[in-house]
């Protein structure tokens, strides 16, 4: 190097050049070589200088706001520079005081102290951080996601087509997504790790876990075949091939698929990663995943304060799930659809087709899962549209049932287009997450159909 301001220079060896000389080294020799036998020489050591070099930090990755980035040996601290500011840092790791959503540029050196030399800083690295939202494990959106998933390739997959990136511009993605692609060369199977960004704990799951998923692929048999946590090939659903992961997945928007694991599915305890496992029949097959979000919700609108569920796009075909005597009702007549220019709304309506009953004296329900919680007291109208609206036998909130007198305690109004205005008063109302139908017809054969525009607090 040049010399400091008092001449003192300091001369940097390298770790390539120091491995010629083998294990260790017990002495140094320092050759001087001058222009003239005439000019005399004289070299101070500062023997406290001799020492040496840290290695650079590697690995620096930003996950839900805290910097981290790999040890390294002998290091009494770092330094971690932060869009130009610098922060000491013990550990081999920093979250800024305020993680907010943002871009972050970030460069780290390991620092000696006494026993070594501080490495050189590390490379700059730039991150989109980015707070995951409640109820949301994963959600694809930078490229930091691309070392969350890894391949395990079986006979009959070519591992080096095993490949992650993340792609901004994903049509039907919000804020990109992370793209899977492999190809097979026989018949067999591949399963691919996604660790997630935040744990899953399952005992908090009240609706089930719902990945957003689009699957591209040649040749036949492209599908998912099984799904597990890590570690335990008995979780998930498994054993009953491909067509029992299958009748889990709905179709989304755009060639979006959405797989729907119900609240209850034979899973447990504190998941951290998921293993998907794909089968291919046909050689050559090459199959690309999508991946936009893991969460225990379907992503979409989030209607405004004091309106519970607005039902103006097709992710609320997701809140919809039946709850009640399946085998009375023909299950093959039943559908949840968007109509996104039902009459008489602005935004649009949820179409739900109930079945055809099969046998007599039986009830209908299904249950709504709602974007927004209701409060305990609250009085809440529900804007909706029934063939007859005399079929409706009863209305529960979480925990309740007909044993509890709830049916009775409902108004109904007309409102325009053929829609009514369904009133309950906030001393039947329980604090809750979602909201049953539940409908009654005496006609075998019968058929019930209903329109759903709002759940909302009651103005009067």
């Amino acid at each position: 190097s040049e010399p400091d301001e008092y001449g003192w220079i300091t001369v940097t060896i390298s770790n390539s050049q120091l491995s010629k000389f083998g294990d260790s080294i017990s002495y140094l020799d320092i050759l001087i070589q001058g222009g003239s036998t005439e000019t005399p020489y004289a070299v101070w050591l500062d023997a406290a200088y001799i020492q040496t070099v840290l290695a650079v930090p590697a690995n620096i990755a930003m996950n839900e706001g805290t910097i981290t980035w790999d040890s390294v040996a002998g290091a009494q601290g770092y330094i971690v520079e932060v869009n130009g500011e610098e922060f000491e840092v013990q550990e081999a790791e920093y979250t800024p005081e305020v993680a907010a959503d943002g871009i972050y540029i970030v460069r780290v050196k390991a620092v000696g102290g006494t026993a070594a030399a501080d490495s050189a800083w590390s490379e700059s690295v730039t991150f989109t951080a980015k707070t995951l939202a409640e109820g949301v494990y994963s959600d694809f959106s930078d490229k930091s996601y691309e070392g969350e998933f890894s391949w395990s390739v079986q006979g009959g997959w070519n591992a080096p087509s095993a490949s992650t990136a993340y792609v901004p511009d994903v049509a039907g993605a919000a804020d990109g997504a992370v793209v899977a692609t492999i190809t097979a060369t026989s018949a067999g199977n591949a399963a691919l790790r996604i660790t997630l960004r935040k744990p899953i704990v399952v005992s908090e799951l009240t609706n089930g876990l719902y990945i957003r998923f689009k699957l591209e692929g040649t040749g036949d048999g492209a599908g998912i075949y099984g799904l597990y946590t890590t570690g335990n090939k008995n979780q998930f659903y498994h054993a009953e091939g491909i067509a029992n992961v299958r009748r889990y997945i709905k179709a989304d928007a755009g060639g979006w698929q959405i797989l729907q694991i119900p609240a209850g599915a034979n899973f447990s305890g504190t998941v951290s990663s998921i293993d998907i496992l794909i089968a291919a029949v046909t050689p050559s097959a090459t199959f690309t995943f999508s991946f936009d979000y893991i969460a225990d919700h379907v992503i979409g609108n989030v209607p405004p304060e004091g309106t519970f569920a607005d039902f103006s796009d097709a992710s609320y075909v997701y809140d919809i799930s039946d709850i009640g005597r399946p085998n009375d009702w023909d299950a093959v007549s039943r559908s949840v659809t968007y109509a996104e220019t039902a009459e008489g709304t602005s935004d649009g309506a949820l179409h739900l087709e109930l079945g055809t009953r099969t046998t007599f004296n039986t009830l209908a329900s299904f249950k709504v899962t709602l974007r927004q919680p209701i409060e305990a007291g609250s009085s809440i109208v529900i804007r909706m549209k029934t063939d007859n609206i005399g079929f409706l036998y009863g209305i529960f909130f979480d925990g309740g049932s007909v044993d509890d007198g709830n049916n009775t305690k409902f108004t109904v109004a007309e409102d325009t287009d053929g829609w009514s205005l369904v009133t309950i008063d906030g001393s039947r109302v329980t604090a809750s997450g979602s909201v049953i139908f539940m409908f009654a017809n005496k006609e075998m054969g019968a058929t019930l159909s209903l329109d759903l525009d709002y759940i909302m607090l009651s103005q009067s």
